[in-house]
């Protein structure tokens, strides 16, 4: 599924991605989806506008991955109808060529802060941290760990490595992602509507 796109260099840092998202979050829903992230990041000598969905409702009912994996046929569905959208009024009209890419996070979906930890508790996980553990902890100097999210209480998540739990403060958390577990099959395969807009 590929068109192309227009206009001059502009760098991901001063795209402003609010228009995007006020079309987006719509037509998300009209095909039975909710938008999980819309982020603007290079890809070979191009620009991505990358756009993840998932299954409506599923984050107010803390569905795991397999359950709130978008299929191919609507992932497409949505990147016709944002690229229609764009092709009438370009959000991004600054931008020179660019790809849309639409599909479900994934099983190593990308993990945004509290509310995720929550969702995904007893899940396999890989956090980075901003700082490293400190000399008290058996982790001592690790910046990096995986192991099993635990519950988040007043802002700090219980983080099992092995025979040891860490308590790790939300805020000393720099970005996190699910592990794939090869004994725990998803029913669906990562799926991608992509689109080269011009």
């Amino acid at each position: 599924m590929t068109e192309a796109l227009r206009s001059s260099s502009t760098s991901s840092s001063r795209v402003d991605l609010t228009p995007v998202r006020a079309v987006v979050e719509p037509i998300a829903r009209e095909h039975g989806a909710e938008v999980v992230s819309i982020e603007w990041t290079t890809e070979g000598r191009g620009f991505l506008l990358r756009v993840s969905v998932d299954k409506a409702g599923s984050a107010d009912r803390k569905a795991q991955t397999e359950e709130s994996a978008v299929d191919l046929e609507v992932c497409a569905a949505i990147s016709r109808a944002i690229s229609q959208v764009f092709d009438e009024n370009d959000p991004l009209p600054a931008v020179a060529q660019y790809s849309l890419e639409v599909g479900s996070p994934g099983v190593e979906r990308e993990l945004r802060g509290e509310v995720d930890f929550v969702r995904f508790e007893g899940k396999k996980a890989k956090l980075r941290l901003r700082q490293p553990l400190p000399a008290t902890s058996m982790a001592a100097g690790q910046k990096v760990l995986v192991g099993d999210l635990g519950g988040v209480t007043n802002g700090v998540l219980s983080f099992v490595v092995g025979p040891d739990t860490h308590a790790l403060p939300v805020s000393d958390i720099a970005s996190g992602h699910l592990v794939f577990e090869m004994h725990k099959s998803p029913k669906n395969r990562p799926s991608t509507g992509k689109k080269t807009r011009k």
